[in-house]
C-alpha cells in the first residue's frame, strides 16, 4: 500500500532534470528535421519490400538498427519481415520486491505470395492492455505464459527507410475480444551521426477501449561503435485514464558494443503520470550486459539496478534482473 510521506527533493529534482534534458534534445531534433523538410526529395525503393530494410546507408542508421535487433527493440521486431520465434525467461528481485519470474513467448510468420507484406503474429501476454505481473516461481511462470495470448495479422501498406505504415487486426484469444489499428513510423537522418525517429501505435480494443503508444527517439552515434539514445514515450488508454492519465517515460540509454556478440547498456529511466495527484512515479538507473551464449540463437542478459519509487516513499531499492532468450529467426535472403 502506498504511504504518504515527504518526498526527497533531491530525487525529484533529478527526475525533473532528466525529463527536461529529454525534452530539450527532442525539441532540437524536431526543429532540425522540419527545417530541412522543404528541401527533401521523394525517395523510391524500386526492388520490393525487403530492400526497404537494406536501404539504411548512413552510419547512424546502421548502428541504430543493429542495437534494435540485438536488444529485440519493438522498432525492429514490429517491422522485420523475417519469420521468427522468441522465448524469453526473466527473473528479478530487489529490496522492495520479492523474486519474480516472467515467461514471454512471441512468434511472427511471413505469409507467402504477398511480397512479404503480410505477417501472422502471436504474442503471449505482451500485446494486451493489462500489465502482466511476474509469478512467484518458475513453474507458475511457465503455466501463466499463455494466460492472455493474442493473435493478429499485420499488413504493410507502405515502407521505406524513412516511413512505415502498417495496419493490424487481431484477437485476444482467452476472451475472444478483437482489436485493430494502425502503426506509423517516421525517421529522418539529421546528419551522419544523428537520427530522429517517431513511432505511433493506435489500437482499439473491444474490452479496453482506445490505446495510444507514442515514442520519440533521438539517436546519436559516439565514435564508430557506441550509440546514445534519448527516448520519450507517451502511453495512454481509456481503461487507465482515470487512474494514471498519460504515462510518460523518459529514457536515456548508452550502448557500448564490445563485439558483435557482447554489448553493455547504461540506462536511466524516469516515469511521470499526468493524473492529478500522481506526478513523478519512479526513477531508475541500471547497467545491462547482454551476450550471445554458446549458440547464435541463445542470448543472456544481466542487469543490476537501483530504483526509487513514489509507492515506497522514494527509498533506495537496489536489485538485479536476469533473462535468457531463445531466438530463432529466418536467415536474411
Amino acid at each position: 500500500m502506498k504511504r504518504v510521506t515527504s518526498v526527497s527533493p533531491v530525487r525529484l529534482s533529478l527526475s525533473r532534470l532528466h525529463a527536461a534534458a529529454g525534452i530539450i534534445l527532442l525539441v532540437y531534433s524536431a526543429v532540425s528535421v522540419f527545417a530541412e523538410l522543404p528541401h527533401e526529395e521523394s525517395e523510391h525503393v524500386p526492388n520490393g519490400w525487403d530492400n526497404a530494410h537494406q536501404a539504411i546507408s548512413t552510419h547512424i542508421g546502421f548502428l541504430s538498427r543493429h542495437v534494435d535487433r540485438f536488444f529485440e527493440d519493438s522498432a525492429y521486431v514490429e517491422e522485420s519481415t523475417r519469420t521468427r520465434l522468441t522465448v524469453r525467461q526473466e527473473a528479478s528481485v530487489s529490496r522492495n520486491h520479492d523474486l519474480g519470474f516472467t515467461t514471454h513467448i512471441s512468434a511472427s510468420v511471413t505469409l507467402p505470395n504477398m511480397e512479404r507484406r503480410l505477417r501472422l503474429m502471436f504474442d503471449a501476454n505482451e500485446d494486451v492492455e493489462d500489465e502482466f505481473e511476474g509469478s512467484s516461481n518458475f513453474s507458475d511462470s511457465l503455466n501463466n505464459s499463455f494466460d492472455r495470448p493474442s493473435l493478429r495479422l499485420q499488413y504493410g501498406i507502405s515502407q521505406s527507410s524513412n516511413l512505415s505504415l502498417e495496419l493490424a487486426g487481431g484477437i485476444v484469444l482467452k476472451h475472444a475480444r478483437p482489436f485493430a489499428g494502425p502503426r506509423l513510423r517516421y525517421s529522418r537522418d539529421i546528419s551522419d551521426t544523428l537520427c530522429f525517429r517517431a513511432t505511433e501505435r493506435f489500437y482499439r480494443y473491444t474490452k479496453y477501449g482506445w490505446r495510444s503508444r507514442t515514442e520519440f527517439d533521438l539517436n546519436q552515434s559516439i565514435g564508430s561503435r557506441n550509440l546514445l539514445r534519448q527516448r520519450v514515450k507517451f502511453d495512454w488508454s481509456e481503461k487507465k485514464q482515470s487512474d494514471d492519465g498519460v504515462k510518460i517515460t523518459f529514457s536515456t540509454n548508452f550502448f557500448q558494443p564490445l563485439s558483435n556478440k557482447r554489448v553493455f547498456k547504461y540506462g536511466w529511466d524516469t516515469v511521470y503520470k499526468t493524473k492529478h495527484g500522481k506526478g513523478w512515479d519512479s526513477t531508475m538507473v541500471s547497467v545491462s550486459y547482454r551476450q550471445r551464449l554458446w549458440r547464435k540463437w541463445l542470448v543472456g542478459e544481466i542487469t543490476p539496478f537501483t530504483r526509487w519509487e513514489d509507492a515506497y516513499d522514494w527509498q533506495t531499492d537496489p536489485g538485479i534482473a536476469m533473462s535468457v532468450s531463445v531466438i530463432f529467426e529466418e536467415r536474411e535472403k
